[in-house]
């Protein structure tokens, strides 16, 4: 007699195996789920800052502009133009929005003149975009409403589109510093 039986074998029975690869299925379809949702976060995330800080950019120069304007030249919801002196110098600045969603600045070259239509000739100038992504093109409200002479506070909303369908939403109310109120 060899003293050895059947039922002493070494291994794994088929059930065995079975129940570990089912196991072994349920966990990394959970790890799966996890690593997927983590990466779809980060994307939704890094598109949200990603936006944000593109408006942030444009919000701070246009809020820059509006407060140093001197004067206010035409006032429209989706449109502002504004001169910006700079010590002898003036420039006309023409922001607005193009194709219902980019904002976008002209700057007219360097003038030292102070004639009244001045700035005419900022439409000639090249368009930069500032921003991508608009939702409305009502970004501009004045107060008073009534002369573009007299508007001494700009409402600026901007509101835009991230990549994966959610909106960013900045606001900012500047008062007009050099306004010609009363004048």
């Amino acid at each position: 007699m060899s003293g050895h039986n059947a039922h002493d074998e070494d291994g794994f029975t088929l059930v065995e195996v079975l129940v570990a690869i089912v196991i072994a299925a349920i966990v990394g379809g959970i790890t799966v789920g996890v690593v997927v949702r983590s990466a779809d976060q980060e994307r939704s995330t890094t598109s949200h800052v990603t936006t944000l800080n593109e408006g942030k950019t444009a919000l701070e120069r246009l809020t820059r502009d509006v407060r140093a304007a001197d004067p206010i030249v035409a006032a429209a919801d989706d449109g502002l133009t504004v001169v910006v002196r700079n010590g002898d110098s003036s420039r006309c600045r023409r922001w607005s929005v193009v194709d219902d969603t980019t904002l976008t600045v002209q700057t007219q070259p360097e003038d030292t003149s102070d004639d009244s239509d001045r700035c005419d000739g900022v439409e000639d100038a090249g368009k930069q975009p500032q921003m991508h992504g608009l939702t409305t093109t009502s970004i501009f409200e004045y107060r008073p409403e009534d002369a573009v002479e007299e508007i001494s506070t700009v409402r600026i909303d901007l509101e835009m589109a991230t990549g994966e369908g959610n909106t960013v939403d900045l606001h900012d109310e500047v008062t007009v510093r050099n306004a010609r109120v009363g004048e």
